[in-house]
């Protein structure tokens, strides 16, 4: 592993088959300039797969803000995945496939039921509804595919 700043990163071009995101897309500032870093560095049939909190859900975002107090006072500076991020990897890459998660789940964590059954139901009707477009929008997780484009 190295250790860099993700904004000046000392890698060639090209030399990345995969680059990997989890939850900390949403805690950096200028996420545009990241997204082109590590295009830079991965390979022309390169892939960044991404994992991260979305940004519309009321309740989340509270709780969020409630966590986030527990180690800085600086709530307002981390901001969740909105649409537009979403728009700035389709501007960078070629192909860019995405599905939400987890929107009822998290209700079964909160009531703390220790039921597998209820969970399994809960999550087949997660499947369902995070395909509703407008409502896809709440779930609290995301995952991102991008795809460098292809020379052939």
């Amino acid at each position: 592993f190295d250790i860099m700043d993700i904004f000046d990163m000392k890698y060639d071009d090209n030399i990345f088959d995969v680059a990997f995101i989890y939850g900390s897309l949403s805690l950096l500032s200028d996420r545009e300039k990241v997204i082109q870093n590590i295009k830079r560095v991965l390979k022309p049939s390169g892939q960044l797969i991404v994992i991260d909190s979305i940004g519309y859900n009321f309740i989340f975002n509270k709780n969020r803000r409630k966590s986030i107090r527990k180690w800085t006072d600086r709530t307002d500076s981390f901001k969740t995945l909105k649409y537009g991020d979403l728009k700035v990897l389709k501007d960078n890459f070629h192909n860019v496939n995405y599905k939400m998660f987890n929107l009822l789940i998290l209700g079964v964590y909160y009531l703390k039921c220790k039921s597998k059954y209820l969970e399994a139901f809960v999550h087949a009707i997660d499947s369902v509804i995070v395909k509703i477009p407008f409502i896809k929008w709440l779930a609290f997780k995301i995952v991102i595919i991008c795809e460098n484009k292809k020379f052939d």
